[in-house]
């Protein structure tokens, strides 16, 4: 057969086969091309990812950073705390040591007094028992009423009756009796936390009169019993201590022992006070 009768004769069939041939072509060209862009948007994909991880990671470190940064505030401002309750704690020892020092000081005195007047003094001692207090009220030119306290002492009085030769005797006659202590009053006016802040001539709004002694300067309680009562924490904190009584059912304020303020008028002795 001649090869050009074979093309005439089988020219339908090539045609056929070089059309399927071509479809074929084209379609693993189509078919690569498709995994080509596939496989870029995955290494696309993987980019992504991994600038992602990368902005995660370094978010955590700083994390980490600002986390160590707080911890170290933490035991800072904790180590400050246990400062400040150390101080606060030896603060309360020295104060507590320092009203424990008063309170003694003030239970000797009281006990060298009983002993001075126990040791065969028999006049005295009667005539010490023989003391009381007396409250009278006045009243003030705002016309509230105050108390204030006389002593009744016989300690003022002689306790021996001189005979009548010590009279006409020449020592008696040149013997001066002592001056008598006058005290130049002034009152104090306002208080912040055991600190007057300052000093008025005059009674008027004020609860506590105050006088220089032996250099010292010294403050009692002196105002209406009723208001300072009626107010009570806010007029005698951190100013009075309470020596004996109580406050509820109280009518009277007595004045025990001075307290005693420094140049700039606060309190470094309380005042010591009875309520009855």
């Amino acid at each position: 057969m001649r090869f050009d009768t074979f093309l005439t004769d089988f020219s339908e069939v090539l045609f056929g086969l070089t059309i399927a041939e071509a479809i074929i072509i084209i379609f693993f060209v189509i078919l690569l091309n498709r995994e080509k862009i596939k496989g870029k948007e995955l290494r696309e994909e993987k980019s992504k990812l991994a600038i992602e991880l990368k902005r995660w990671k370094d978010e955590s470190i700083n994390k980490n950073i600002e986390l160590a940064e707080w911890k170290s505030e933490c035991q800072k401002k904790g180590q400050e705390l246990s400062d400040l309750r150390k101080e606060q704690e030896n603060w309360l020892k020295s104060k507590n040591a320092s009203s424990n020092q008063s309170h003694n000081e003030h239970n000797e005195s009281s006990n060298m007094r009983t002993d001075h007047f126990s040791e065969g003094w028999e006049p005295i001692v009667s005539k010490a028992q023989a003391m009381r207090e007396q409250i009278i009220q006045k009243e003030n030119d705002d016309g509230t009423i105050r108390s204030e306290v006389l002593f009744d002492s016989t300690q003022d009085k002689a306790v021996d009756i001189p005979n009548s030769n010590s009279l006409d005797s020449p020592e008696s006659e040149n013997k001066q009796k002592p001056a008598p202590i006058y005290r130049k009053y002034e009152y104090l006016k306002g208080l912040n936390s055991g600190k007057f802040l300052k000093i008025i001539p005059s009674p008027e709004k004020s609860y506590f009169r105050t006088w220089v002694e032996n250099e010292n300067r010294k403050f009692e309680f002196y105002g209406d019993v009723e208001k300072a009562l009626a107010n009570f924490n806010a007029i005698f904190d951190n100013v009075c201590e309470i020596i004996e009584g109580k406050q509820n059912g109280a009518t009277q304020i007595i004045n025990i022992d001075p307290g005693e303020l420094d140049n700039n008028l606060k309190v470094i002795v309380k005042a010591k006070i009875k309520l009855a």
